[in-house]
């Protein structure tokens, strides 16, 4: 993917969080800006406190407590996604989706694709947790591996 479509996305994802938020009455700060526009342009999934961290680095005034509220409030609303693989959170990249999607990590650098996934997958193994008698909350689909530019220099 190149630098301009990258970019376009990160865009994107951000025009489309800010929507959401202003059209739930949320209130737009400078800080939830940081966190947002820190989350788009990251290849990879960040912690709380790393996501704190590298904010304050840059010079960015936010709490860790509103780095946890903010993100929660993101999760909530499925713009950004917990990888429970690394414990970390990336932005969502793919648009209005509620269950439609999965992602890879790079066991070696990190890097965090999202997958779309076909809802009739999910509705399949929806199906097969009812049958075993699982009122089901959640399917995550994350698959680790060697990305393919780990691949190359392995």
């Amino acid at each position: 993917m190149n630098k301009d479509h990258k970019n376009l996305q990160n865009d994107r994802f951000e025009q489309r969080a800010l929507q959401i938020l202003k059209k739930e009455g949320l209130r737009i700060t400078e800080g939830r800006k940081a966190i947002l526009k820190y989350l788009a342009n990251s290849r990879h999934a960040m912690s709380v406190k790393d996501i704190h961290e590298n904010l304050s680095r840059e010079g960015v005034k936010v709490d860790l407590v509103s780095v946890y509220r903010t993100v929660s409030v993101l999760c909530a609303r499925h713009l950004v996604h917990h990888i429970a693989a690394v414990d970390g959170y990336s932005a969502c990249g793919i648009g209005d989706h509620e269950h439609s999607v999965g992602h890879t990590v790079c066991t070696s650098c990190g890097k965090v694709d999202e997958l779309e996934i076909d809802q009739s997958v999910y509705k399949e193994t929806l199906e097969a947790a009812r049958l075993k008698g699982i009122k089901t909350i959640e399917i995550r689909v994350e698959i680790t591996g060697t990305c393919s530019d780990c691949a190359i220099t392995a």
